[in-house]
Order: C-alpha cells, then structure tokens, then sequence
C-alpha cells in the first residue's frame, strides 16, 4: 500500500503544471511614484540617522484580554559606541548619498537658502545627537540617538524629528502633503513644503535606522508559547528607513526599504546581562503559571558591546548600500 501510495503521488506531481517561480521581493517599496517623474534639482531638507541603543521586543501567547496570556519580552541595549562613532557615519552617509545623486544626475540644491528663507522663520531645531525613540512594530520598540550632518550646523534636526515609524504619508499632492510630510515640527514640517512650492524647488528629506540586534518573535492568541530570539545583526532597518521626495507642486514620492540592508561581520559581543533575581523570578513565574492555569512572562536583558571601529566601519558599509538602492530607484522614476 505504501509503495501504491508514493506511486501516485510521483505520477499527480509529474502530471502537474509547472509552478512559477517567486517573484523576487522588491526591497524598495515607492508610493505615487509619478510626482518624481522629471526631478531634477534637489534641496536636501532633512537627513538624520537614528542609532538605536535601546530596545523592547515582545510575544504573546494566548488572549491578552483573559489575562492569561504568556509572555516573552527581551530588553537589549549598545554599549561600546558613542558620539564620535554616530557622527562620523553620518557625515559619511550624507557625503555618499550627495554625491550618489549627483553620479544619478541630479543637482545638489543649496539647503542654506531654505533654512533662510522667510517660509522657514518659526522652524525650531535640536542639536545633532538627541534622544528619541523608534517603533518597530506592535510589539517591538526602541531608544535612538539621532544625528544630522556636521555640514548642517545648528539646524541640524527640525523639532519633532527625532522619532521614525510613523506611517508614510500615501502621497497626496499640494498642500494636502503637509499631512504626510516626514518628521519635523509643524512650522518647520509647514515651511519646508511651502518653501518648495513658492519657490519651485523640490525637496528631499532622508532617515535611515541603524540597528544592532535582530528579533525574531513567535506567538499569537492561539499559540500556547510565545518566544523571542535575539541576534547581533548590524542593519539599516526595513519600513522605517525612506526617503521622501516633494516635487514643485508639494506632491509626495515616499520611497522605503522593504528589506533591511544588514552586514555581516563581527562587530561586538552579544551577552545575557539579565540579573540573578530576574532569573529566579521568571522560574517561579513559569511555576506558578503551570500549576495555576494563568499566564507567565519570561524577561531577559542582553547587551551588545560594540567595536567601535568595526562598528563604525559597517555602518557606514550599510549606509552607503541603502543609498546605492534608493538613489537608483529614485532615478528610475524620473
């Protein structure tokens, strides 16, 4: 019976049509792709890149609303790398993506005469490096320090710029754009369009998230465990890392990476810091939870203890790779 079996199963595959292979994933997803068409000069209003060094990645098991839900929640932080490392990659990432736009054929506009136009008057700035955050997901979340380039000075990073993951506007044109305008305060998000419309001079404006740590999580209400996996992994981050173009007109081209741009490479130690105690107390936890017949949460703490050289080094490899990959699709729209 079992040889029958195998049999007729070679015979159904054989007789079947041949399946189509996989379209390859896009790693670039653009929304309203034709407000790009015919750019040419370009202002580069806002770029900062955001190195994460905190982060919270979490999964469920079972329904959170019963209260019996299962938890897995790990906390990771970087340590090792600072200031000197983040500004370095930055200013590097800016030289790379000025002169990738320029070899595309676009010509660099001078983003000083922006900042000093009357439109940008109420604009408010923070200094290069602040403290902000970075939504991954539902269940996954982080602390960033978010850096300009050197060669923006003092109004480096708008006001309200230091937070990434918020949906991408859908690419409205005219003044509906503003509601869809990437990161900045109101006054400098407002002036900024209104620059490029009263003066006929698109814009583009540039984030990118370096992370440290990749997570893989596994859960869901009808799961019966929940667990998270975490890996060193130095990348440009998926869905938060984009580029926005405005065209004279203020309509919207948002152009992000579908895919994370990551490195391979030794770039630190990635170690279980989590305390004595905690251990002990996700024990009981796991005890309690299995006799009592209610959920239990596990925590962990990890650290990442970064080369900073190596770092450094593979940041800026990665930074460069997310410009090669969306200066040559923006260049394909026009």
């Amino acid at each position: 019976m079992r040889t029958t079996l195998s049999l007729m199963l070679i015979a159904l595959v054989a007789g079947a049509p041949a399946m189509a292979a996989a379209k390859p994933r896009d790693p670039v997803k653009v929304s309203s792709p034709k407000h790009a068409a015919g750019l040419q000069s370009l202002v580069i209003a806002s770029f900062s890149v955001a190195f994460v060094n905190e982060k919270t990645d979490a999964a469920f098991a079972g329904s959170k609303r019963q209260f019996k839900a299962m938890g897995s929640i790990v906390k990771s932080k970087l340590v090792g790398v600072g200031d000197a490392e983040f500004q370095a990659v930055t200013d590097a990432a800016y030289a790379d993506f000025v002169a990738k736009l320029a070899a595309a054929g676009y010509t660099v506009g001078d983003r000083a005469a922006l900042i000093a136009d009357k439109q940008m008057a109420k604009a408010r700035y923070v200094a290069s490096g602040a403290r902000g955050s970075v939504q991954f997901g539902k269940d996954a979340k982080g602390k960033a320090l978010f850096y300009a380039p050197t060669a923006f000075g003092a109004s480096g990073l708008f006001e309200g710029e230091t937070m990434a993951g918020s949906p991408t506007g859908s690419g409205f044109g005219g003044l509906g754009a503003l509601a869809g305008l990437m990161s900045g305060s109101m006054a400098g998000t407002q002036g900024k369009l209104m620059y490029a419309v009263m003066n006929k001079q698109p814009i583009i404006n540039v984030v990118y998230v370096v992370d440290y740590a990749d997570a893989e999580r596994y859960g869901g209400t009808f799961a019966y465990q929940a667990n998270v996996t975490t890996q060193a992994s130095l990348a440009v981050v998926e869905t938060v890392s984009k580029v926005d173009t405005y065209n004279a007109k203020g309509a919207l081209t948002s152009l992000v990476l579908a895919e994370p741009v990551g490195i391979g490479g030794d770039f630190g130690t990635l170690a279980d810091t989590t305390s004595g105690g905690k251990k002990v107390e996700n024990v009981l936890g796991a005890l309690i939870g299995g006799l009592g017949g209610v959920g239990s949460n596990s925590y962990s703490s990890l650290t990442f203890t970064a080369d900073p050289v190596r770092y450094a080094a593979g940041a800026t490899q990665a930074t460069a790779v997310a410009n090669a990959r969306l200066v040559e699709r923006l260049a394909s729209l026009r």
